[in-house]
């Protein structure tokens, strides 16, 4: 994904092309879905205290639509390149937005829950 970034900021300055630009989100959107999927996937074990339990549900889910969000907001930029229409980067900049808050929100209930199984987050 950081790819795409340079890209995209070589797009705007005129050093990257834009098919390459191209390569980097479509690259971008399949690494956000394999992402999307493969947390889908973590199994959470029931050996866990329930209150644990959701919360680790909780950030799987939060981490999953984040992933899930971005590979449609590159999907956006990737449409926005093929036919130049603003709506596609308005899109794009919307979905990327709530991407960042889904993961945002799954880190900060992953912290919750390292700390109620007694992890200080702040000594690792």
């Amino acid at each position: 994904m950081d790819w795409y970034q340079k890209a995209m900021e070589g797009l705007s300055n005129g050093t990257v092309g834009i098919h390459d630009a191209y390569a980097a989100a479509s690259d971008a959107k399949k690494a956000a879905e394999i992402m999307s999927t493969d947390i889908g996937k973590i199994k959470i074990s029931d050996d866990i205290h329930e209150d644990v339990k959701k919360l680790l549900q909780s950030v799987r889910t939060n981490f999953s639509t984040g992933y899930f969000t971005r590979e449609k907001s590159f999907k956006s930029a990737m449409e926005y390149l093929d036919e130049q229409q603003e709506d596609q980067m308005q899109n794009f900049k919307e979905e990327h937005k709530m991407s960042q808050a889904f993961i945002l929100k799954g880190a900060a209930t992953l912290l919750e829950a390292k700390t109620k199984v007694g992890i200080d987050p702040a000594k690792e």
